[in-house]
């Protein structure tokens, strides 16, 4: 997974599922998906909606968010904050979190979370920075 704040790029499978959808002050939620093998497009998650589920495949595919607030007619760009784990029985897991401070509670900006877990931890993603997560080696 390679990550900066607008757009995320995913190598391998992941599976994906949506979390808190904070639809206060009118405002509406999406995600785009492109370059998958099997999940391109838009996905518009509302907050009365059971979460979003899918299993997202291909080499390398990217996850955008976006926002429409007060009523207005255009959809904005919005930055994500990544939260990243390793769990020995689940693997790579991410966290994505849209809303303003990132958190719960009075003062909070509405936005959504985006959990997800690599399905294959022989990935190998192409071009990892100093703020991307590998996997540690087990014995």
């Amino acid at each position: 997974m390679a990550f900066d704040q607008f757009r995320i790029s995913f190598y391998g499978t992941w599976r994906l599922r949506t979390g808190v959808v904070d639809e206060s002050h009118n405002a509406q939620n999406a995600f785009t998906i492109t370059g998958s093998d099997d999940h391109d497009g838009t996905y518009y998650p509302r907050a009365t909606d059971p979460p979003l589920t899918m299993t997202v495949t291909g080499s390398a595919w990217r996850l955008e968010f976006a926002q429409r607030n007060y009523g207005l007619l255009i959809w904005v760009e919005v930055a994500a904050q990544r939260l990243t784990t390793f769990d020995p029985a689940d693997g790579v897991g991410v966290e994505l979190d849209t809303r303003r401070p990132f958190s719960t509670g009075p003062g909070t900006l509405p936005g959504m979370q985006m959990f997800g877990t690599l399905s294959d931890p022989s990935t190998h993603v192409p071009h990892s920075g100093p703020f991307d997560f590998t996997v540690p080696e087990l014995p």
